[in-house]
């Protein structure tokens, strides 16, 4: 098995709105959220939980109308539609709330770092409503929705409007590392 390393997989990971119908396997979905589910995170608290569905039944539908006009043009593509949850505390203070997010968001790193290497893409979308999904899965009520995610393999250019089509081709930019590297204080500050 040929072993990438942490750079390879994010160099092979771009913003997939392209997918096939290709069967992804239950072992793969397993191995994808158990590769996030390793992520340290705040007290152990495991925040998150997904709710995962497959192209053809009605809570897939009901989620895809979710998504906001532009995600749900290309969405409809995905042989899986998530959504990433954390589940609502009447006590949970803000600080709280902001690390359910970011531990939710770190499992989700990970577990498209594993899918990238499995050749499974995860394209996480923010562009939905909070209150359609409220609406249309109420037996969800105790959670709060962080962003729908989309689970597929690579599908054929074609199958895509050509606006989108120019962005699949091409390798997203990023910013330079310079101007996102950290400071660095060149004098330590001793603590008194």
């Amino acid at each position: 098995m040929d072993i990438k390393t942490a750079n390879d997989l994010m160099m092979d990971q771009w913003i997939l709105r392209n997918h096939n119908s290709q069967e992804i396997t239950n072992k793969e979905i397993d191995i994808i959220f158990r590769a996030g589910r390793q992520i340290s995170n705040r007290f152990g608290k495991n925040p998150w939980t997904f709710f995962l569905v497959k192209k053809g039944g009605e809570k897939y539908q009901k989620l895809l109308h979710c998504l906001d006009g532009f995600n749900r043009k290309w969405a409809n593509k995905a042989p899986y539609l998530g959504i990433a949850l954390y589940k609502k505390s009447p006590e949970c203070i803000l600080s709280e709330r902001n690390q359910n997010f970011y531990d939710t968001g770190a499992f989700m790193a990970k577990a498209s770092e594993v899918a990238t290497d499995m050749g499974v893409f995860i394209h996480q979308m923010a562009g939905f409503s909070e209150s359609m999904f409220e609406e249309e899965f109420v037996d969800q009520k105790n959670y709060n929705p962080i962003n729908i995610f989309a689970l597929g393999r690579v599908g054929s250019n074609f199958e895509i409007e050509e606006k989108l089509n120019r962005s699949e081709v091409f390798y997203p930019s990023r910013k330079m590392l310079k101007n996102i590297r950290p400071m660095i204080i060149e004098k330590a500050i001793a603590l008194r």
